[in-house]
């Protein structure tokens, strides 16, 4: 049983967490007690555990299709893409909304890299040029223990901001549109939760721009190092 419920840390921050939120999510929207509870036995823990595992898996793949394939690949492009660009122009709310997620690689790093790979300047301003490189780079950077031990830790960072975010959206709407039908078995006010979707729909921006922030670091992480091998 101790090696069953031994999870990694990816497995705590990247379904286990997300997973019990959501359960935590059913209890404040139709009454139940899975989490909030007042008493809890070893039973129940195991099974809020296991079942909050398994819905973290769900949410976790639900959350990639929307944001990453859905909403960041096909209208924000992806980072390796947007890394790869020359000089492009963004503008200030652009800026404000995003960070630093558009922002390109230095010019100086991008000359490196474009260098290293082989590639002609024509190529390199290609649409899904970043992609194509950032794939031959990735097996350069697994041969790196200390780079490929930052890029793993930016993969987890961002899928767990990514999971939450996508929660946090979710229980945002669900808060909203109790405060307007006025639905709530738990008879919490209609004031409380529209506070709610506002703190909701707070920590889903919030965790949107820390995703896209991750996002980019690992990409940019497998760039830096391809141009510049340690090894070499």
């Amino acid at each position: 049983m101790d090696r069953f419920l031994r999870f990694s840390d990816y497995d705590v921050f990247g379904y286990l967490a997300s997973g019990i939120t959501s359960i935590a999510l059913c209890d404040l929207t139709f009454g139940t007690q899975f989490v909030l509870r007042e008493s809890w036995s070893i039973s129940a823990t195991v099974a809020v555990i296991l079942g909050g595992y398994v819905i973290g898996h769900v949410v976790s793949g639900a959350a990639a299709m929307v944001i990453d394939r859905g909403l960041v690949r096909r209208v924000l492009g992806t980072p390796a893409n947007l890394l790869l660009r020359a000089s492009p122009t963004i503008g200030w709310l652009q800026r404000a909304f995003l960070g630093e997620f558009l922002e390109p690689l230095h010019p100086s790093l991008r000359r490196r890299l474009i260098k290293r790979a082989g590639l002609s300047v024509q190529d390199a301003n290609g649409p899904d040029a970043g992609e194509t490189l950032f794939w031959r780079a990735w097996p350069s950077i697994k041969r790196e223990p200390i780079p490929y031990g930052r890029a793993d830790s930016f993969l987890k960072l961002y899928g767990f901001c990514r999971t939450m975010s996508f929660v946090s959206f979710i229980a945002a709407l669900i808060f909203l549109s109790q405060a307007v039908t006025g639905y709530s078995p738990t008879q919490i006010s209609d004031q409380t939760h529209f506070f709610w979707a506002i703190g909701a729909g707070v920590v889903s921006i919030v965790m949107f721009r820390r995703y896209l922030r991750f996002f980019r670091a690992y990409s940019l992480e497998v760039f830096s190092t391809f141009a510049e091998p340690l090894s070499d």
